[in-house]
């Protein structure tokens, strides 16, 4: 095999299919078949949702490995490695052994077209069943039904909430949106159903896919204390429960929707089990908070406007002592406007990054919108280490710097803020 590196491996996974996106299950399926990882023997707890998958997998691995189950799981994107991707028992995969996985692929496919999605599921999966893991957590990485994890059937399906995203391939409505996303539900499963308003068509598809369905405030519910929780279902509750480890009143929601799905895999999952997956658990960049080069940086992911009104909540509860200063970038597919019209009121400063990647909307276009809505000067950068030394630079300690759009903007400021050794 000419490829050594792992670089030099998803170079050509990006190459090897013009499609970054090609939704369907046949190309995939067929791999997984000849792979003999099609069953695996393990139990599937599969996340979908347009906001919050990333947190609830999160949730989910670590109230598991602290409940003592061998545990895997599968997200995208990444923000720093690619090996964020696939983790066991918590800890990131070997570069050599993602390798390996990539190896036995390349040989399975043959002529089939495997996309760079695909390439890490299966990769996934081989290395969950490499390391006899009891149970796997799939984050669905484009709507559900014809995501690549949806090849495996989940023991449990969460869909989280459902929002306007990547309509161009989902639908352009909340209802047409649902219907993807539902297609993880299987019948006489658990299908888990955190958003509280769900579009009718999401309970459509559950009730027709033949899932056991637990819907929030309906079939569970949480009571909110000054520095605990509690969470009612199935007749029992658990009662002073620790905050998640994750800022946000949001990640109560996808909390309860992991608790859930941790207790039906039939162990006997204690308060105290549970209290150690919530206050051990870690992910970044969700309204993630710090200090670096003297400047007070918050990093979040959010990227469509159900997501973006989360960071503003955030933002309009703890007001900084002084100016707010934006450094974001988006993908060509989000509804840059609502965005801007959802932050105006709390940046006074706005600075737009040019990011890598081929889906990433135009510096002029974003810089465009944000002259029509908002006032004041738009500053343009091309890299994140420049943006970021003149940010810091023009800024001043008591500042606040919000960093969001996408995983690519707040990737490349990670990278640039770890390159200021800070």
């Amino acid at each position: 095999m000419p490829y050594k590196t792992l670089d030099e491996w998803l170079d050509y996974q990006l190459g090897l299919y013009v499609e970054e996106i090609d939704l369907g299950l046949e190309r995939v399926k067929e791999v997984a078949l000849r792979l003999d990882i099609l069953n695996p023997d393990l139990k599937i707890i599969t996340v979908g949702g347009t906001n919050g998958k990333g947190s609830t997998v999160a949730l989910v691995e670590s109230i598991l490995c602290n409940a003592g189950f061998t545990t895997g799981t599968f997200t995208s994107p990444h923000l720093l490695r690619y090996t964020e991707r696939i983790k066991l028992n918590n800890a990131e995969i070997s570069i050599s052994e993602v390798i390996a996985h990539f190896e036995l692929i390349e040989k399975a496919r043959g002529d089939i077209k495997v996309t760079y999605f695909e390439f890490a599921a299966l990769a996934a999966m081989l290395a969950f069943i490499n390391h006899k893991i009891q149970v796997a957590v799939l984050e669905v990485g484009l709507g559900g039904r014809l995501d690549a994890t949806n090849i495996w059937d989940a023991d449990v399906a969460i869909v989280t909430n459902i929002g306007l995203d990547h309509q161009k391939w989902l639908g352009h409505t909340k209802e047409q949106i649902a219907v993807e996303k539902a297609g993880i539900f299987r019948k006489d499963k658990l299908a888990i159903i955190g958003d509280s308003d769900p579009p009718v068509t999401l309970l459509q598809q559950a009730a027709s896919s033949g899932a056991y369905t637990k819907l929030s405030g309906r079939n569970f519910d949480i009571k909110r204390h000054k520095e605990s929780w509690d969470l009612s279902f199935n007749n029992k509750t658990y009662k002073n429960l620790k905050l998640p480890n994750i800022t946000g009143e949001v990640q109560l929601i996808n909390a309860a929707c992991a608790i859930l799905a941790v207790s039906s895999l039939g162990e006997n999952i204690s308060t105290e089990q549970i209290n150690a997956g919530l206050s051990n658990v870690k992910i970044q960049a969700r309204l993630q908070t710090f200090k670096a080069a003297d400047r007070n940086w918050l990093l979040d992911v959010a990227h469509n406007p159900e997501s973006v009104k989360v960071l503003a909540y955030y933002l309009a509860q703890n007001p900084g002592k002084g100016t707010t200063i934006a450094l974001f970038a988006m993908l060509e597919d989000k509804d840059i406007d609502e965005v801007i019209k959802i932050m105006q009121s709390h940046i006074d400063i706005w600075c737009v990054l040019n990011i890598a990647s081929g889906r990433a909307m135009s510096t002029s276009k974003i810089s465009e919108s944000l002259s029509a809505i908002v006032s004041g000067k738009v500053t343009v950068y091309n890299d994140a280490n420049i943006a970021v030394a003149s940010i810091v630079e023009f800024s001043k300690a008591k500042d606040r710097i919000v960093v969001f759009g996408s995983f690519y903007t707040v990737g490349a400021v990670m990278n640039a803020l770890r390159g200021l050794n800070v």
